[in-house]
């Protein structure tokens, strides 16, 4: 995907930052709810067979996504990133 493709795509993903290489997001997560998110975050990367990596703080999860194989940001991390939204939206 180009940086005009992502940047595009980026407007409809709310919270979540990048170009055709990285995409981030950071979430505040109250510490007696981060690992009830992080489960289901588990969880929609299972379904989707596509991962984040996931830097954990208390209080705080920072998700980085691409495509490792193609070093590069592709229509699944757009999927991923969408589903986590999703489950943002429910803490």
């Amino acid at each position: 995907m180009t940086d005009e493709e992502v940047a595009r795509a980026l407007e409809q993903l709310p919270g979540w930052t990048g170009d055709a290489r990285r995409l981030s997001r950071t979430l505040e997560v109250p510490a007696d709810r981060q690992q009830t998110m992080l489960d289901a975050i588990r969880e929609v990367q299972r379904e989707l067979d596509h991962h984040a990596v996931i830097a954990e703080e208390p209080g705080r999860l920072t998700l980085t996504l691409w495509t490792h194989t193609r070093d590069e940001v592709t229509r699944r991390d757009l999927e991923l990133a969408g589903r986590i939204n999703e489950i943002a939206a429910r803490f």
